[in-house]
């Protein structure tokens, strides 16, 4: 009889056991699923503001650009490029081609960044900032910008000509601080 309860013992055991790795199983498949629907909703720049350590950024003009990200939001993020002088890069979502130098992780939960790239070209407006601008097609515009508005920004260029520059065909701005 012994000999039994000690078999029925071992049976119950392995049946234990089979079930608790199936509960391990449905858990980690659960956990897996629920990782991949969360990363579903996780955009690039989501990614790039997150990230705390230096990145360089590829953009479609083929400039890259090495530093580490001081704003950002949804559509736009900009990047402090050098030391001396002090730059910073405001690069439009729409010409990142790729990045490197991301951590795994996002922005912090509940934070939503939803400024517009008009936002900073009007504080830059306002100071005067003397900017280069990178657009599509490889075309660069240096001067003043002196105005910010829905949809584009208005620079003086060195030899005084006014250009008004939609945000469509802007790739970087770069700002020099002295």
């Amino acid at each position: 009889m012994d000999a039994d309860n000690g078999w029925i013992g071992a049976l119950e055991a392995d049946l234990q056991a089979m079930a608790y790795a199936d509960i391990d199983l449905d858990r980690d498949a659960e956990v897996a699923e629920r990782i991949r629907i969360e990363r579903a909703g996780v955009g690039l720049l989501d990614r790039v503001n997150a990230t705390s350590s230096p990145v360089e950024v590829h953009v479609s003009s083929g400039r890259r650009l090495r530093g580490v990200v001081r704003d950002g939001a949804q559509e736009w993020l900009v990047i402090e490029t050098g030391n001396s002088p002090i730059t910073h890069s405001l690069v439009l979502g729409q010409a990142i081609v790729w990045v490197t130098g991301l951590r795994p992780g996002t922005r912090q939960s509940g934070v939503l960044r939803t400024r517009s790239v008009a936002s900073v070209c009007r504080r830059w407006a306002r100071d005067r900032a003397e900017i280069q601008a990178e657009l599509r097609g490889g075309s660069m515009i240096t001067g003043r910008m002196s105005a910010a508005y829905s949809d584009h920004v208005d620079v003086v260029s060195i030899s005084a000509e006014p250009y008004a520059i939609t945000y469509a065909a802007l790739e970087v701005l770069t700002r020099t601080f002295d």
